[in-house]
């Protein structure tokens, strides 16, 4: 997401330098954002550093994002700055996805388009568009997805930045690829990578080869997967972008473990943690633990699977990423229920439905009842609980 609509060139410099630091740079950077805020005394400036600071805290401490997007809101509204309050409603947005309350983020999302609409900001309406698409895909949506997707592209095309078209183009192959339609998805990364290569943006580049990589990697075409991610990681290697590389590991760990060769997979996943580990990226720390939990899941060890799991939760508790966590209660319940320890895995099972509960999401719920209800036809001497 772009942030534009700055008052003074000295904040367009300041946030310039500020963006192009490493993530392991976060903290100072928010000390900066944090000067800037209290220094400043022109509101729309501030504005501005407010959402720069939410979407610092997005991923590591939603909660104080929130409550900076919501000084944002409100500052705007004083303002009577429609431009800033779409932004600071989009960018509220972004939050409420990223916790997994997908309600929430599809009604900010609605209000931004909304006004976006009104003020007939194309760049702005192709964003919005864009991430509805990754909120209809993610609650399985799929027609809704591609709709929005196609349609943030067709906005995107024009403005004639086809820098801008590689990312919608990235997240509706993700769409079709996930519905069994490979040969569109590839079509449309390779499409991507083209963009990327024109507008001469290593970053996409190798985005676009992992994308690719895993899309081979759902056909089982193993040896191309692997080309296509090891090209990806030398790219970002060479960039020292310890981010992505993170997931270039990632990628060719669980590529290992689907060819069943668990070393070697358990190698690329601790790679992958310990260039997580060297940048403070705890979000992505917590992915990598759920991977190497799944990898000695398949390596038919349930305890390093159960402690894994358990180390990813307790990352995503420290966030307070409660969809993340109820995904990884319903993970350990089905280990406990595989290894025939019932009661353990009705606890996690129940645990999961009440943390579904907390936060709204239906989805959720309705999974977490599904894998009681197994549990119980397959025990039918276990009493129901009052919970259900």
């Amino acid at each position: 997401m772009k942030i534009k609509h700055l008052t003074s060139s000295l904040l367009v410099l300041l946030f310039s330098a500020l963006l192009s630091l490493s993530v392991s740079a976060q903290q100072s950077k928010i000390d900066s954002l944090l000067k800037v805020l209290n220094k400043s005394k022109n509101d729309t400036d501030k504005v501005q550093t407010l959402r720069y600071l939410l979407w610092e805290y997005k991923n590591t401490d939603p909660e104080k994002a929130l409550e900076y997007g919501r000084q944002a809101l409100g500052l705007s509204v004083e303002l009577k700055d429609k431009i800033s309050i779409a932004g600071s409603l989009n960018s509220l947005g972004v939050v409420y996805k990223n916790q997994g309350n997908y309600d929430k983020a599809l009604e900010y999302y609605g209000q931004a388009l909304k006004i976006f609409k009104e003020l007939k900001k194309t760049e702005n309406i192709a964003t919005v568009h864009n991430n509805l698409g990754i909120i209809y895909n993610i609650t399985g949506r799929k027609k809704e997805s591609i709709e929005n997707f196609e349609e943030s592209i067709r906005l995107t095309e024009t403005l004639n930045e086809p820098a801008e078209l590689i990312l919608p183009l990235n997240n509706l192959a993700a769409v079709y690829s996930e519905i069994g339609d490979e040969e569109t998805a590839v079509q449309l990364y390779l499409k991507a990578l083209k963009l990327s290569r024109q507008v001469n943006d290593t970053k996409y580049i190798a985005w676009c080869l992992s994308n690719l990589g895993f899309v081979y990697e759902k056909q089982e075409k193993y040896d191309t997967a692997f080309s296509y991610y090891y090209r990806s990681m030398e790219i970002n290697k060479k960039n020292e972008d310890n981010y992505s590389l993170s997931y270039d590991y990632s990628n060719i760990a669980n590529a290992y473990k689907k060819i069943k060769d668990y070393d070697s997979a358990l190698e690329y996943i601790d790679s992958a943690f310990a260039t997580a580990e060297k940048v403070g990226l705890k979000n992505e720390m917590g992915e990598i633990y759920t991977y190497k939990a799944s990898i000695y899941r398949k390596a038919g060890n349930p305890g390093k699977a159960i402690e894994f799991f358990n180390k990813a939760y307790t990352t995503r508790e420290s966030i307070g990423l409660k969809r993340d966590m109820a995904n990884l209660l319903d993970s350990i319940g089905d280990v406990y229920i595989q290894e025939k320890n019932t009661a353990k895995g009705l606890e996690f099972f129940l645990k999961e439905l009440q943390l579904c509960g907390e936060i709204g999401d239906s989805l959720c719920g309705a999974n977490s009842n599904f894998n009681l209800g197994k549990v119980f036809l397959s025990e039918k001497n276990i009493p129901m609980p009052k919970a259900i």
